[in-house]
């Protein structure tokens, strides 16, 4: 895959991360990591066990977050470490190809979590958290753009393994079973590309901002027919009246 080929610039090390961050404040209340080596045509030759923490923040974790995660006030302040601490540990857990490693998100607010909480903590190596951040792929903007429901937005994590058949393990909301779905995602967008075609077609039949004459360049296409540039150039004649 050309594009994601040129996202991962020839990094073969992987991360699949899953981050829970407080109501208000935005901070790291939890993380998750799983390691992965890519083959040379970016399929995962071999994953690693994953890394989980609790992690304590400045601010209060929030009733809507407890309720969604199951992670209370209690839990971060008797179990949490600090977002310093979290960040050793995930650099620790990655090894010495660090500096060379794509971090795996699904959506954009990861990178949010990762700003708010040093601003928080400063305390917390720069180097590290500017790395994670300056290496983050967001997998739901990239699979947007081939995967859109009827109105054309984007599908959630769950949604989008649903697509390719694959109903998701575990507990929505417990980091490290976000983490292990969203790699079984990547596994699942590489190994059944023939979903992801059919799916990128739908797309471009359902697109609105593009000129009529496209569109019906593209209906002739999906029924087999075939059109010169003599039709073509008539039917834009024809449209612009």
């Amino acid at each position: 895959m050309k594009k994601l080929a040129k996202l991962l610039a020839h990094r073969r090390t992987v991360v699949f991360l899953d981050l829970e961050g407080t109501q208000q404040s935005h901070e790291l209340i939890a993380i998750a990591a799983i390691k992965a080596d890519l083959n040379e045509d970016l399929t995962i030759k071999k994953s690693y066990k994953g890394m989980f923490h609790l992690v304590r923040p400045k601010k209060e974790v929030g009733r809507f977050v407890t309720q969604l995660t199951n992670i209370t006030e209690v839990d971060v302040v008797d179990k949490g470490i600090s977002y310093a601490k979290a960040m050793l540990a995930l650099r620790n857990y990655v090894g010495k190809n660090f500096k060379k490693t794509a971090f795996f998100v699904f959506g954009n607010h990861d990178s949010r979590i990762f700003h708010q909480s040093f601003h928080y903590s400063p305390d917390a190596d720069e180097t590290i958290v500017k790395n994670v951040t300056h290496n983050l792929i967001d997998f739901s903007s990239f699979l947007g753009e081939f995967i859109k429901d009827q109105n054309g937005n984007p599908l959630s994590l769950i949604n989008n393994l649903l697509v390719f058949k694959e109903p998701f393990q575990g507990v929505h909301h417990q980091p490290l079973d976000d983490a292990k779905n969203l790699m079984n995602l990547y596994r699942k967008v590489l190994e059944r590309k023939d979903i992801l075609l059919e799916e990128y077609i739908k797309v471009f039949q359902l697109l609105r901002h593009i000129p009529e004459p496209l569109k019906l360049m593209i209906q002739f296409i999906m029924k087999d027919q075939t059109i010169n540039k003599d039709q073509f150039i008539s039917h834009l004649k024809e449209y612009i009246g």
